[in-house]
């Protein structure tokens, strides 16, 4: 039985800590993740070799995430654990950023690829750990409000460092780009470190006797809690299914995203990484209204009405790709969507499964790795065999895309199936089409922004009126003070001159009687 009791105090304390972490590890996993892509596209990589990194890393460590209570029994607490491997996560992008230095060619790729693989497995294998520790950081009943609020604040953040680097890459000549992508790769490395920082200074939720009994008995149940939830809960099965087909249809377009927009739309650097920050503020925009809705509707409502539109990406890629100003606009609403998406598949096993949440997290991340690379995988064949048969890639790739919008339709139509227990009456999907998240959220924001206002105008009001009755005070001590020296010293002055005047009296007489001796001889 844990001994973890948190004030409210603490928990102000470990939001705070937990942001920060949230916004270098955001600017990390940006400043990687998207420029990643032009980085292996400058170094010579094809669309395989590019795809590896969206699926390779997570299969790999979510098999390793099946040794999380092997590795976790030799640390003292969860934190510990965790930032252990964060700090291996920073250290690795260095070597990254170095690669075209001492490589070229394939050779320069393969080592770029070997990298990343690490970073991200390394990344990922504290994930079931962090995600229990957090549950036992925050309250259950507000976990999506508060992943709403610590994605708005981390996805803010990043635009800058982003629209700054990406427009630094559009000015720079070729022989120039190299450089700049090692500069980025290492403020990534030095970003996770201070995320390390951060995640060091939030709250131990255990003592390392409880690490050691949670570990020891965990092991051997991690399979039998796992097996439990199948038999007896129907619905999670039917969640896992739902879950498993969404991770394979979004992977057999995913992997081509990046570089569909960057060699088949030929978009600027400035262009491509406008559509990265457009596709951020539709979640920054929206997420209060997501976090509020999944508290209060539930995520499996959310779940159902946002996975309806999970086509319309692959589909404005192939659409409008050569009229930019659509197809921000429609990755701005697409983003809006998959922001709801995306904390309703966070917040349901918090929601729905309350116990044994490493085992859970542990098993889903296994097979929704193995249902993402398996979709990975299939689009590869595909785009492999229509590239040879149609003889270009741009024309196979429309065909890959045209499976996986067809694919993400099923996928929709089977989240219907998830049973809604939720007493609440409304229709998130009327809301979505009325574009309520919008509206909720954008007022939401303005309101927080007025509110933000206020408390700076009141906190600079107190500090003046501080400031102030401080310099009253510090004046009226000035003024005590120099009176009573002056007191002291017109004192000392009177003493003196008395002294004076009295010595003056002495050599006087003294005077008078010598010469007064002198008169008589």
């Amino acid at each position: 039985m844990t001994t973890f009791i948190q004030t409210e105090e603490q928990q102000k304390k470990d939001f705070k800590y937990s942001v920060m972490d949230g916004v270098f590890w955001t600017i990390m996993t940006y400043l990687g993740a998207v420029f990643l892509t032009p980085y292996l596209l400058s170094l010579g990589a094809n669309s395989f070799q590019i795809g590896l990194t969206t699926y390779v890393p997570t299969l790999i460590a979510s098999i390793i995430c099946f040794f999380s209570y092997d590795f976790l029994k030799y640390f003292n607490s969860k934190r510990s654990f965790v930032v252990f491997f964060v700090i291996i996560q920073a250290t690795l992008w260095i070597p990254l950023a170095f690669v075209y230095f001492f490589a070229t060619g394939s050779t320069a790729v393969w080592f770029v690829l070997i990298i990343y693989f690490l970073i991200s497995i390394i990344g990922t294998i504290p994930g079931p750990v962090y995600g229990d520790w957090i549950g036992k950081v925050f309250k259950i009943k507000e976990i999506g409000l508060y992943n709403a609020r610590r994605n708005i604040i981390c996805n803010l953040v990043t635009i800058l460092p982003l629209f700054f680097a990406g427009s630094i890459l559009d000015a720079a000549s070729h022989s120039n780009t190299l450089f700049i992508f090692t500069i980025i790769f290492i403020f990534a490395g030095i970003f996770r470190f201070i995320s390390a920082m951060s995640l060091n200074k939030m709250s131990i939720t255990e003592t390392k006797e409880e690490i050691k009994h949670e570990t020891h008995q965990s092991k051997g149940l991690m399979l039998n809690a796992f097996r439990d939830e199948i038999k007896n809960n129907k619905n999670y099965v039917y969640f896992f299914v739902v879950v498993l087909f969404y991770y394979f249809s979004l992977y057999v377009t995913a992997p081509y995203n990046r570089f569909y927009l960057l060699e088949i739309a030929k978009l600027s650097y400035t262009q491509y990484i406008s559509i990265e920050i457009v596709a951020i503020l539709g979640v920054i925009l929206t997420l209060f209204y997501w976090g509020t809705a999944v508290d209060k509707f539930g995520a499996t409502r959310v779940l159902k009405a946002t996975i309806f539109f999970l086509p319309l990406y692959p589909l404005t890629l192939i659409l409008f790709s050569k009229n930019f100003y659509v197809l921000i606009s429609l990755v701005f609403i697409d983003a809006v969507l998959t922001a709801g998406l995306g904390i309703a598949l966070t917040s349901y096993l918090y929601q729905n499964i309350r116990k044994n949440l490493i085992a859970h997290m542990t098993f889903l991340t296994l097979f929704q790795s193995i249902a993402l690379t398996l979709g990975a995988l299939s689009a590869a064949g595909i785009n492999y065999l229509l590239t040879k048969n149609l003889g270009s890639e741009t024309r196979a790739l429309f065909w890959v895309f045209i499976i996986g919008i067809g694919l993400r339709f099923i996928s929709a139509i089977l989240s219907q199936g998830l049973k809604d227990n939720n007493p609440e009456k409304t229709n998130v999907l009327k809301e979505i089409i009325v574009f309520k998240p919008i509206i909720y959220g954008g007022g939401k924001l303005m309101q927080i922004w007025g509110e933000k206002q206020k408390e700076i105008t009141h906190n600079v009001g107190q500090r003046t009126k501080k400031i102030q009755l401080h310099l009253k005070k510090t004046t009226k001590q000035i003024k005590g003070d120099f009176s009573l020296t002056a007191k002291k010293f017109g004192k000392e002055l009177n003493d003196t001159t008395e002294e004076i005047i009295h010595t003056t009296k002495k050599a006087i007489k003294r005077t008078k009687k010598f010469l007064d001796k002198k008169d008589d001889f």
